[in-house]
């Protein structure tokens, strides 16, 4: 069996081979077309070193790269839900599906029917649909306050379109035994290009206002996740939060929101883009770093400020 450092260049087509020994000849290969690597090989005992050229570096960063093509849709959460009939608790679960630019998903184009049907196939045969034009929550018993954090991508979703979101309340044990609970839309001008992330009213059968609210994001195609901005002028008051470093570095949490700060004003002024406990700041006031350094630019300010934060999805 030959030694690495008695290999020959030919065992490696198109590259240029380089040993450890100083002695050691050194074979040229041309890098003509359809060179199999760009780049050079060095063979040194049991090392192997290969430098990729630049087409190499970008075909492996695309391979890393984690955005989906398709629109995806985390449904967060929920509170404040109620079932008629007073019960305490109920066993909430939600469904977000496609609907017209109005916000009717009885109102759909053939090709969507079309392809929730071939969905279903693909779901019988290998257990996910191919092609979605909604999806489903699992089922969470006996709480008024659920925390889904389901993540999933509607593949079927094209430009302009709507989305149309549906909480129930499933008795475990009892398939056929429903309740609705709300329903709200959210219409495509809010989706594209930027994406939607924030809470949303629910509206009973009657299309009346309820106390419950959805927590919901929208991640557009290729783009990342969306992130709430709110701005602050600490002239005015104190910001009413508790917060804590994230143990990562680059961030810091909101723990807890004081009634009557500037955060809970705030909440009540943009019930959409409310301020959460277990919200994470990634920026103040256009600065990026870490934990120390943003909580320093929030301690050190004197007058207008703007967050940029973020919220777990999955």
């Amino acid at each position: 069996m030959r030694t690495l450092a008695a290999m020959s260049s030919s065992a490696w087509p198109g590259c240029r081979t380089r040993t450890s020994t100083p002695t050691a000849s050194r074979a040229s290969y041309p890098r003509g077309k359809g060179a199999p690597l760009q780049g050079e090989l060095s063979v040194a005992l049991t090392l192997f070193k290969v430098v990729v050229g630049p087409r190499g570096r970008a075909e492996q960063q695309k391979r890393r790269r984690k955005l989906c093509k398709h629109v995806q849709v985390a449904i967060i959460s929920a509170s404040g839900l109620a079932v008629a009939g007073g019960e305490m608790d109920c066993d909430p679960y939600c469904v977000c599906r496609i609907a017209d630019a109005e916000g009717s998903p009885e109102d759909e184009g053939p090709h969507r029917a079309q392809g929730r049907s071939q969905g279903a196939h693909w779901k019988r045969r290998y257990g996910r649909a191919e092609a979605k034009g909604q999806i489903e929550t699992h089922v969470i018993p006996r709480t008024r306050n659920p925390t889904w954090r389901y993540l999933d991508e509607l593949s079927l979703y094209a430009e302009g379109d709507a989305l149309f979101f549906e909480v129930w309340d499933r008795d475990v044990g009892k398939e056929d035994a429903l309740d609705f609970i709300g329903h709200v839309v959210l219409t495509g001008d809010k989706i594209m290009p930027n994406g939607f992330l924030g809470e949303l009213q629910l509206l009973d059968a009657s299309d009346a206002p309820l106390e419950a609210r959805l927590n919901i994001c929208i991640i557009p195609p290729f783009r990342d996740v969306p992130g709430i901005r709110c701005r602050f002028d600490v002239r005015e008051g104190k910001l009413g939060v508790k917060i804590v470093p994230d143990e990562q570095g680059d961030a810091f949490f909101i723990r807890k929101v004081f009634e009557d700060g500037l955060v809970d004003k705030w909440n009540i002024a943009n019930p959409q883009q409310r301020i959460l406990a277990d919200d994470r700041v990634i920026e103040v006031n256009g600065i990026r770093g870490s934990a120390k350094d943003l909580i320093s630019t929030v301690a050190c300010c004197k007058g207008e400020m703007e967050w940029l934060l973020t919220r777990a999805i999955v």
